[in-house]
């Protein structure tokens, strides 16, 4: 991985490790304040930081892992500060789990990377025609 990536890439690993712990302080931490956050899953839309915070509220309720395939993931580097994610993951809530295509925009911040978009959907070959 070229060294210009890896940090976009730490700060995707250390979203996923404060989902993984349950760590609502650290998920708003790395949760972009800008009003154009957006959060696109199947079935709903999140627009603000606290609905996201919200939603991981909810979430945590569940015993939420979200495991993603490295092997798999994309970094571009769309300018300077702010870097184009893909990873495939399996998410899983309780006894549910399914296989999710996630692409994330990061912005590098004085305060370190912070996500700005999630977009989540079903792989291509996992959803029916």
């Amino acid at each position: 991985m070229a060294t210009t990536l890896i940090p976009a890439f730490a700060g995707m690993t250390q979203f996923v490790a404060a989902q993984n712990a349950h760590d609502l302080k650290r998920v708003h931490l790395l949760i972009s304040d800008s009003r154009d956050f957006l959060w696109i899953g199947p079935g709903f839309v999140v627009r603000t930081r606290q609905a996201v915070l919200d939603r991981f509220v909810e979430l945590f309720r569940s015993r939420l892992r979200v495991a993603p395939d490295w092997r798999t993931l994309q970094i571009v580097m769309l300018d300077v500060s702010t870097a184009g994610i893909f990873v495939r993951a399996t998410i899983t809530a309780d006894a549910d789990s399914q296989s999710m295509d996630i692409n994330e925009v990061l912005a590098h911040t004085p305060r370190g990377w912070r996500v700005m978009t999630i977009v989540m959907r079903a792989p291509r070959n996992a959803r029916s025609s």
